[in-house]
């Protein structure tokens, strides 16, 4: 199973870059919406089922009081002129993100789960291409630095990807709150 770890969304604030995207078609993208959209903190890609204790107990080792995140602006990856992601980004709560990211690497790490070697980016993937879009970078230049809402993050999961041709789908596996 592939398995990754994420802080949830609230339904306002997917909403509204739900609502967002629907005014704003983009030719070839493949939009995260009905994934469930999420702030992921670590990706472990395959894991065999004998591996998923380790990992549920990995989730438990986390602590800290929740915090408030602000997601802001949008972007792309790698970048403009040949995006293969749409994302929008995080100006409150990076910090803290980018903490329990790494406080779980580590928790990871010593359960011997093999990493991803990449630097943290707070940020949710909004949508995805194959083929790259021509000016991406003209397109949401208007809401570049639009709020899209703020939430507590008080809770971190554990899910399951699941791939199909429509897209992947999320399945909360485990829940903690923080």
């Amino acid at each position: 199973m592939r398995l990754f770890f994420a802080v949830p969304f609230p339904s306002p604030v997917s909403e509204r870059l739900a609502d967002w995207a629907q005014r704003r078609p983009l030719a070839g993208a493949r939009w995260t919406f009905d994934a469930g959209l999420h702030l992921t903190l670590q990706f472990l890609g395959e894991v065999s089922a004998g591996r998923l204790a380790a990992a549920r107990e990995a989730l438990s080792a986390l602590h800290g009081p929740p915090f408030e995140v602000a997601v802001q602006g949008l972007g792309a990856f790698p970048d403009e002129r040949r995006p293969r992601v749409l994302w929008a980004g995080v100006s409150q709560g990076a910090d803290r993100l980018a903490g329990l990211s790494a406080d779980l690497g580590d928790v990871l790490r010593a359960k011997e789960f093999v990493l991803e070697d990449r630097a943290f980016s707070a940020h949710v993937t909004l949508a995805r291409f194959r083929t790259p879009i021509a000016d991406l970078a003209g397109r949401i230049e208007a809401d570049r630095k639009t709020e899209w809402g703020t939430f507590p993050a008080d809770r971190v999961g554990l899910f399951e990807s699941r791939l199909a041709p429509g897209g992947a789908r999320h399945i909360l596996v485990q829940e903690a709150s923080l």
